[in-house]
């Protein structure tokens, strides 16, 4: 097609071509383009004659023909729109027939704001889904799964959440549900990593897309599998957070738009869906950090006898003394080996290299209360549906945003058979008590830990507090 004059857009599942002059394709170009993080170290070592400005850019183009990733469409016509320009779009995706309803083998009870995010995608036909953690973004998916009732792929970041999903949808659809991609089942879940060197060709049935904890995808491998999938016409990713750490945030949305709906934790806290947060932070002087680089601090401060003793001690306190289910948070497997050899015989201890059947053993146990101690690095983190944590203990020092809320939420959610925040009082859990530490004598260490009271404030419903040791 020759460009005419007018500005034309032709849309289809996963891109959106444009016919624009070469002047104007510029423009966008800029619009829709971020930093690339690190990009300042390569740079420094590129040849003088290089052009490369250190961005990403998500159009690609040639002369007065280019195309972008389809869910930043809205943003590209946000643009035109704001420059006065006249522009045409034709939509070529079309919306396939809803089928049979799905048949249930079990009632569900929806709360109100999973109804009211479901009622969101009857509208938008890609977007993104925010419910703070422990808010049941899984029985979510499933209504707008029984919404659609077209063949789906619901895609996990991992093959703990891939069971873990896999587990809920079979008690509602039976054998609908498959967790292999290679199945006819109308449903399939599957973790990233089964499905992202398989051929294109076993894409092309699916006609929706739920992506699961969507803040990853603007990973490499979620683009690929976005690209394969040219026959779904609806795209829905849920989050608890919806940040990107490294700054791809444009690249994400342009796998699934923009929001669709948002209940933050507090809103949740609020309504009574999840417990209060009390979260104190632990402030202690350490001498000879200052001239460290992080490296080092880090190294030291996972090994510091003071610190794991009193981290240790605390931990005895809450699970044996005050009978609360406690759960210690590391980031080095060596971390919280120390930290396990200093507590009581029965505390588990748990890592990626333990046997996923016995980790899930684990679990079982811990939600059942008889391990009242558990350890575990970040095989515990997102998505982990813990209602009978009582007592969580942030022993990571990081930094990021993700893993902060994500470690917050398996705290915060309502006593085991509980329906509302009344209900989980009277069974003896009333609020999630939070404990984090502040270093002080080391810039890195002293930053994130001011980086993670930051993030706590963010919610309002969080009572934050700060004692010395």
């Amino acid at each position: 097609m020759e460009w005419s004059g007018m500005i034309e857009l032709e849309c289809d599942n996963v891109v959106t071509h444009i016919f624009t002059s070469k002047e104007l394709m510029v423009e966008i170009s800029d619009l829709l383009s971020f930093e690339q993080p690190g990009a300042e170290h390569v740079m420094r070592r590129m040849p003088r004659w290089s052009v490369w400005d250190g961005k990403t850019r998500l159009l690609k183009h040639k002369g007065d023909t280019g195309y972008f990733p389809a869910g930043l469409t809205s943003k590209v016509i946000e643009f035109l729109d704001s420059k006065g320009l006249t522009y045409s779009l034709q939509d070529g995706r079309l919306a396939p027939p809803i089928g049979n309803r799905f048949e249930m083998l079990a009632d569900i009870a929806p709360r109100p704001y999973q109804l009211e995010a479901v009622e969101s995608t009857k509208t938008q036909s890609r977007g993104v889904i925010i419910i703070g953690t422990g808010g049941g973004k899984t029985f979510c998916s499933l209504l707008i799964l029984l919404e659609k009732s077209v063949p789906t792929l619901f895609v996990t970041p991992d093959v703990g959440l891939k069971n873990q999903t896999l587990e809920v949808y079979r008690r509602f659809l039976g054998n609908l549900v498959s967790g292999d991609i290679d199945s006819l089942s109308p449903v399939v879940v599957s973790n990233i990593q089964a499905i992202a060197k398989k051929p294109a060709s076993l894409f092309q049935r699916f006609k929706m897309l739920i992506v699961d904890e969507f803040h990853h995808s603007a990973a490499k491998s979620y683009l690929t599998i976005n690209t394969a999938l040219e026959n779904a016409y609806w795209r829905y990713g849920l989050t608890g957070t919806n940040v990107r750490t490294d700054g791809r945030d444009m690249q994400m949305h342009g796998v699934l738009s923009s929001i669709l709906y948002k209940k933050t934790t507090s809103d949740l806290i609020e309504d009574g869906w999840l417990v209060p947060a009390e979260i104190t932070f632990f402030r202690k002087e350490l001498t000879g950090f200052s001239r460290m680089n992080y490296r080092e601090a880090y190294n030291e401060i996972t090994a510091h006898v003071e610190l794991n003793n009193f981290i240790a001690d605390l931990a005895k306190q809450k699970s044996e003394c005050e009978n609360k289910q406690t759960l210690i948070l590391v980031r080095r497997k060596e971390h919280g080996s120390i930290i396990q050899n200093l507590m009581f015989n029965g505390t588990v201890y748990l890592t990626g290299d333990d046997d996923f059947e016995y980790r899930e053993e684990m679990k079982k146990k811990f939600l059942n209360r008889e391990i009242k101690c558990l350890i575990a690095t970040e095989i515990f983190g997102e998505g982990q549906d813990i209602p009978s944590i009582d007592c969580l203990i942030n022993a990571r020092f990081n930094q990021s945003e993700i893993q902060t809320k994500q470690g917050v939420g398996r705290a915060l959610r309502l006593a085991s058979g509980a329906a509302n925040y009344e209900e989980s009082v009277r069974l003896g859990k009333s609020k999630a008590e939070i404990y984090d530490f502040l270093p002080i004598g080391q810039k890195h260490l002293a930053g994130h830990a001011a980086d993670r009271i930051k993030q706590y404030k963010s919610e309002s419903k969080f009572k934050i507090k700060v004692e010395r040791i």
